[in-house]
């Protein structure tokens, strides 16, 4: 039997489900006793609440606690919150955020990684005598990020090994994760919530990850897009509001939605799942957050996009480029995307294309945001000098005079952009010659 010390269980073998019999007893003793006693339903939520962060909470700062013991303690809360065995909701939707229609209660896994991880960025700092200790003992002057898992590792090692793995796959690389843990850290104290979030399994993420094997190759029903669709239509409106926005952004969400948009495929169930994943993404750059915008410029959003411009439907496009639009807006997106002649080139040879594929089919819509991407990139004198030689003919010879007398306010958008980048020598000619400069 192993002994304790402050309560937790202490042995030189691999723990077990029974050596977490007193957190289960714990837990049960206090349900045992609160139900004696007349309780509203608030209020029976309040302490399971409470129970979570305190007693669940100090084992799972310090030990990996088994599926089956955090099934253990669901069960027990299950029965105590709606006062019988019959559950009105799964415990999985109970443990959704507020903003997304739960009762905010903690997920148990996400909530323990979150808190192991602190033991993971406490061995990567090395600045205490315990972790000097394992590296000593256990990494021997080489970084926990380059350790391989073993065999014989202990059930704590191998859980932050997995963790590690986890983060590194997700963000790419080691480095990556590394910065990504550095910016939950403020000096000696580190946010767990945040990486609580990070760790967060979401149910409309289970839902996207679950037609990831039907993207290739391409095999995907209407009713699974259909289902996708719904959940990402919830996501736009958690990714919309300012209360949720951030939260959002540091639970990676956006990442999830790029296998959808980077399809190619045609048919109407891959154009409407790639539409509404745009859709979000347009939901977040549309309040114009710096914070948003340079997540997003961290990530291939706007290859993503350029991808899109280029094959997606005219909606698809249309939504593409305005989150393009959005990006140049922001001066950290107009810097960001002309701080490299790769970058501006990849963006104004997309617009010049599509510019040319409107006069076969126009589009009053998306010929309005080409033009206010244009117009933008010209406040970077550089990018306005490159235009002089490259902004397509077609925006001053009257091929869209038509869709710039429907819209009076992108044909002064035209008119802008043609001062700025040849001068009043040739803004008669914008759009069809002077009835746009007397229309306006």
């Amino acid at each position: 039997m192993p002994f304790r010390y402050l309560g937790i269980p202490l042995v030189a073998v691999k723990l077990r489900v029974r050596h977490y019999e007193s957190l289960i007893s714990k837990i049960s003793d206090n349900i045992k006793a609160w139900q004696a006693a007349s309780l509203s339903y608030a209020g029976r939520l309040e302490l399971i609440h409470a129970m979570i962060q305190g007693v669940v909470c100090f084992w799972c700062s310090i030990l990996p606690v088994p599926a089956a013991v955090i099934d253990q303690i669901y069960s027990l809360c299950r029965c105590f919150l709606w006062n019988s065995k019959a559950s009105l909701v799964s415990w999985k939707d109970v443990c959704l955020p507020k903003c997304e229609g739960g009762l905010g209660l903690k997920d148990l896994k996400s909530w323990n990684s979150g808190l192991l991880i602190k033991i993971l960025w406490d061995i990567h700092r090395k600045d205490t005598l315990w972790v000097q200790w394992i590296h000593h003992e256990f990494l021997h002057s080489i970084s926990i990020w380059q350790r391989q898992a073993r065999n014989d590792d202990s059930l704590l090692m191998k859980r932050m090994m997995l963790i590690r793995d986890s983060m590194c796959e997700v963000r790419g690389s080691a480095e990556v994760a590394m910065s990504l843990l550095e910016s939950w850290a403020n000096g000696p104290r580190f946010d767990v919530q945040v990486a609580y979030e990070f760790f967060l399994p979401k149910g409309q993420v289970k839902e996207i990850i679950s037609i990831y094997p039907a993207l290739s190759p391409p095999n995907l029903s209407p009713a699974q897009s259909n289902r996708v669709c719904n959940a990402l239509a919830l996501l736009q409106s958690v990714a919309s509001h300012r209360e949720t926005r951030m939260s959002f952004l540091n639970a990676q969400m956006p990442l999830y939605l790029y296998p959808l948009i980077n399809t190619t495929w045609k048919s109407k169930p891959f154009e409407y799942l790639r539409l509404t994943s745009l859709g979000v993404i347009g939901a977040l750059v549309k309040v114009g957050d710096t914070q948003v915008i340079s997540f997003l410029l961290s990530t291939e959003i706007i290859p993503l996009c350029l991808k899109t411009m280029e094959t997606g439907s005219e909606l698809s496009k249309s939504v593409a480029t305005f989150i393009v639009q959005q990006i140049l807006m922001d001066d950290v997106g107009l810097d960001y995307v002309c701080t490299t002649a790769e970058r501006f080139f990849a963006v104004r040879q997309m617009l010049g294309n599509m510019v040319a594929a409107l006069a076969q089919q126009p589009s009053s819509r998306l010929l309005k945001y080409i033009i206010r991407c244009y117009l933008r990139l010209c406040d970077n004198q550089r990018a306005c000098d490159a235009l002089r030689g490259c902004l397509p003919d077609m925006l001053r010879d009257g091929t869209f005079s038509a869709a710039l007398q429907e819209d009076a306010t992108t044909g002064r958008c035209l008119q802008q952009l043609l001062l700025k980048v040849h001068g009043p020598r040739v803004a008669p000619q914008a759009g069809g010659g002077s009835n746009l400069m007397r229309g306006n």
